[in-house]
């Protein structure tokens, strides 16, 4: 089961960014980089992030809203 948490990084002046868990577990991120691209980081791990296009899809979206100004 896959899910999304909008959340904020203390590190890099509390810009919200979106964590991607599979199973409650943190798999990924998408944020905006330093030129307003929207960017998707897998972390690195022993088994495949096989992520649902659809779904995937659905939070860029949501990203695109909640994260671009």
């Amino acid at each position: 089961m896959w899910s999304a948490e909008i959340t904020n990084d203390p590190t890099n002046d509390y810009d919200l960014y979106i964590e991607l868990l599979e199973n409650e577990v943190y798999k990924g991120r998408l944020t905006l980089n330093s030129t307003g691209q929207l960017v998707l980081t897998l972390y690195s791990s022993e088994t495949h992030a096989c992520i649902p296009v659809d779904w995937l899809e659905e939070i860029i979206g949501r990203a695109k809203k909640d994260l671009i100004k």
